[in-house]
């Protein structure tokens, strides 16, 4: 089985392609750039190390002033930033002004804004220092009236360093100048090949050489380590192989950001991927899977012909399209780029996220395990985020034409241009030539019904087939986050066989172990189904609860409308039953329509670079009109003005709409995330305070001791664990997304009525069953033997372990090899109480951790830090 790749970098290349043929005011189109491309390039990159070294410089002399004790009036912190004489401001203006002489077009890749380089200049050089001598210079740099030598070793070596940086700069744009100048450079990646190059041995001598050299001049009464706690060693060579790799970092992060590059700074400064570059690079790809589920109606199926008025033949561009596929994106790091077995990871983690999420929904987790799993562990650990099949309908090819340029009028126009009279956006009339089409609950996508829980189950077992032939030893991992956790319940106790002579197929024995975050997992328990249930479940699959949500209107199961008070329409008609009508898709009572979902995209890729200062693109009005902007004018996003009333800037309004302590959390408590806090109004718009900044004490409330049986409510101290920005970036980067546009809550209600974890009296031979496999085979979770670890959050649904203790109950004892194979999974439920019983933890294959002040999504979205009690646990048990 094959996957075919959705890859992110396909997506980002088509785009940035599009971005050469139409961006205005836009250079060549061909891969050789003219001349006046080549000048705007080598005239940004030459400016901006002219503003580097002009901050560099500035910054060594409060270094000395500061040691010498000749400042006045200010600290050395204060003195860096500050620009006494006025250099740093003047070669920032000389480059804003040369750059707009030489930059008339704007050339197809590199550099493209002299302001965004200013800022990078600056800010590279306050973080070099910095890394250097610690986070207060103040306390770090020695007073020479103290230690002559320890204080001018410093500076000698920290102006060493920068002349360093000064010539690595030099040598990068040299290259880059003679690489345009002779065509050998055509793209970024050629362009960023430059980065390291040192044909003439000017980078070798100015940071070995000279760099040593100075190093070794310092009196041998100097503590190096306390001189340059940065790289806390005596020894002066590691001492100049730390400074020059830290140099690396910082040049090799700048000219990323600078040129549009992405080199992988952590292996380019040292060689070694160790973290020691900024976070390790977490790379993902969208992949499809063809699933052996089949549903009736669905198109791929075969004998359903697509209706030729259908808006999907204009979304997909082709009559013949197939929905039967798995589709999951795939976290990795970076720096293992080959497929398997080149880059075979030891064990790979499958998510499934939970009503109405996204594979992107667990971007941040994945970021986090996959990091700390590397450099904890020296693990390559993958994690595969499941995307329900309903996420092939959501038609955001503009999205990622927005995302490639980070543009996001091109996504604004995409979803809502029409009400907002905008002329068609160049990028978009030169890629798909319209805009968004959004569907119906009812007729455009009726097939939904038809995607019960099994077709799910199979869509994940393709999903498992694929990584258990990838993972070291098949080691792979099942879990869900919310409902996403009852899906890989069910995974578990399916068979998929459907021969019931034949051997058994359970969906446990594939795995290592399951993981619920967040979701309860399910449970046998309940009564046997009436008869009546039983019947309604079979007219539901075998086409009423298709036809009744085609149609509105309650049906039989061959379509025939009917009175569900008074069914004689049905009269033999399978189990004669009339089907009531309902929604293809689920609107969460009208908070949250695809429309709603989709409106932060736009927002997220305003965000990368107007986080909280310029008001929310939703809220601005178009074309010079007042009142002309999306929420105002698109009525799916009424509710957005109730829970918006003032002017936002990004981050507060998303803020102001999803945080723990905003409007959200009233309504669905599944939705809040702890963000931080709503900040001043800035220019007339609210701003938010992110968690990196002071968060206000109100923030943080008591909610009191923890509940000791049901029901099992909120509890602790509120933490805000989860960073903002890397919320918004899950919105929008890649080929998935955080909320779902079209949930087939139809579907997933056929087997309503049965036990969550049994579908035996449907399932089996008569006379225990109906023997509808072809429905749900769930009948194997009492043989689930294998290892569970689940979380909850203080703040969330899953708020004690006592959460978990039906699930427990209903699978049997762990016989892996971490277990002992006769400690009960739930030791006794009710001790000490009902809300923290006694299970069975690593023994009997039952572990629970819960962390204090977390809220239902900060269980996958917050901050691998002291407060977060997921990460470490969830590590060592994979």
């Amino acid at each position: 089985m094959h996957a075919i790749r959705l890859s992110h970098s396909c997506a980002i290349a088509l785009a940035g392609l599009l971005l050469a043929l139409v961006a205005l005011p836009h250079g060549s189109a061909q891969a050789q750039l003219g001349q006046d491309d080549q000048n705007c390039i080598n005239e940004l990159n030459k400016n901006f190390a002219k503003v580097a070294k002009a901050q560099a410089k500035d910054i060594c002399q409060c270094l000395k002033n500061g040691s010498k004790g000749k400042l006045s009036g200010e600290t050395i912190e204060e003195c860096t930033t500050s620009d006494s004489k006025g250099k740093v401001a003047k070669a920032k203006s000389k480059a804003l002004a040369k750059a707009a002489s030489k930059c008339t077009v704007r050339p197809p890749f590199g550099p493209t804004a002299a302001e965004g380089a200013n800022q990078v200049a600056m800010s590279k050089e306050l973080d070099l220092i910095h890394e250097i001598f610690g986070s207060d210079l103040d306390t770090a740099i020695i007073l020479q009236s103290n230690d002559k030598d320890s204080g001018k070793c410093q500076l000698d070596v920290a102006k060493a360093t920068k002349k360093c940086q000064e010539t690595k700069l030099k040598a990068f744009n040299q290259c880059k100048k003679n690489g345009l100048k002779d065509q050998s450079i055509q793209s970024f990646v050629d362009l960023q090949a430059c980065m390291g190059q040192d044909p003439k041995g000017k980078i070798a001598k100015a940071c070995v050489e000279k760099l040593s050299g100075r190093i070794a001049k310092c009196d041998s009464s100097v503590d190096l380590s306390d001189a340059f706690p940065g790289c806390g060693t005596d020894d002066p060579g590691e001492l100049g192989s730390c400074l020059d790799a830290l140099v690396e970092c910082a040049v090799c992060r700048a000219l990323n950001q600078v040129d549009n590059l992405a080199r992988d700074c952590d292996s380019f400064d040292d060689g070694v991927v160790n973290g020691s570059c900024g976070p390790l690079p977490v790379e993902q790809e969208t992949l499809n899977l063809p699933s052996s589920a089949q549903p009736a109606e669905t198109p791929g199926t075969p004998g359903v012909v697509v209706d030729p008025n259908s808006p999907l033949i204009t979304q997909f561009g082709d009559p013949n399209f197939d929905l039967n596929n798995a589709r999951y994106t795939r976290y990795f790091l970076g720096t293992l780029l080959e497929p398997p077995p080149a880059a075979q990871p030891d064990a790979i983690l499958i998510l499934i996220p939970g009503f109405q999420g996204g594979a992107g929904s667990f971007k941040i987790l994945a970021e986090n395990l996959i990091r700390r799993a590397f450099l904890q562990s020296g693990l390559t650990l993958e994690v595969w985020a499941f995307d329900r099949r309903s996420k092939q309908l959501e038609d955001a090819v503009g999205l990622d034409i927005a995302e490639a340029v980070l543009d996001p009028n091109i996504a604004l126009d995409w979803l809502y241009g029409a009400e907002l009279g905008l002329s068609l956006h160049p990028a978009l009339v030169s890629g798909p030539n319209r805009r968004a089409i959004f569907h119906n609950t009812s007729d455009d996508i009726p097939f939904l019904a038809s995607w019960t829980e099994l077709v799910f189950s199979r869509d994940i077992d393709a999903v498992v087939e694929e990584a258990r032939a990838t993972a070291t030893n098949a080691n792979v991992f099942l879990g869900g986050h919310s409902a996403g956790a009852s899906f890989t319940g069910r995974y578990a106790a399916t068979n998929f066989n459907p021969d019931p002579e034949g051997a058994v197929e359970a969906g446990y024995a594939k795995l290592r172990g399951l993981v619920l975050l967040e979701g309860s997992g399910g449970s046998t328990a309940g009564a046997a189904p009436a008869e009546d249930t039983l019947d309604r479940i079979e007219d539901r699959f075998d086409g009423g609860l298709f036809n009744a949500v085609k149609s509105d209107q309650p049906s039989c199961v061959d379509g025939t409308l009917c009175d569900p008070n008074n069914p004689v329409a049905c009269s033999g008609k399978g189990k004669q039953t009339c089907t009531g009508p309902r929604l293809a898709y689920d609107l969460r009572d009208g908070l949250l329509n695809p429309r709603v979902i989709a409106a932060v995209e736009p927002l997220s890729i305003q965000a990368v670079t107007d986080p909280d200062s310029g008001q929310i693109i939703l809220q601005v009005d178009q074309n010079g009109i007042p009142g002309n902007n999306a929420i105002d004018q698109v009525p799916d996003l009424f509710g957005l003005s109730l829970i918006l009333p003032d002017s936002y800037t990004v981050e507060a309004g998303f803020g102001s709409f999803i945080d723990d302590d905003g409007f959200i959390f009233g309504l669905d408590a599944s939705l809040p995330i702890s963000l931080g806090f709503t900040g001043p109004t800035v220019n007339g718009l609210v701003t938010w305070l992110d968690i990196t900044e002071v968060v206000p004490p109100e923030a943080f409330p008591d909610n009191g001791p923890a509940p000791t049986g049901a029901p099992f409510g909120f509890w602790g101290v509120e933490k805000e664990p989860t960073r903002i920005d890397r919320v918004l970036s899950a919105f929008y980067v890649g080929e998935t997304n955080v909320l779902e546009w079209y949930y087939p809550s139809s579907g997933l209600s056929v087997t309503s009525g049965l036990p969550s974890l049994d579908s035996s009296a449907l399932s089996l031979d008569p006379p225990a069953g109906r023997g509808r496999r072809d429905i749900e085979n769930l009948t194997q979770a009492a043989n689930i033997d294998i290892p569970v670890i689940s979380f909850g959050g203080s703040n969330g649904f899953a708020s004690v372990p006592g959460t978990f203790v039906a699930f427990g109950q209903s699978i049997g004892t762990c016989t892996a090899a971490s277990c002992d194979g006769f400690t009960p999974r739930v030791v006794d439920p009710n001790a000490p109480n009902a809300a923290f019983p006694t299970l069975g933890g690593v023994a009997g294959g039952y572990e629970v951790h819960i962390s204090e002040g977390f809220t239902h999504q900060d269980i996958i979205m917050s901050e691998d830090n002291a407060d977060n009690n997921v990460i470490a646990p969830l590590l060592d048990f994979l």
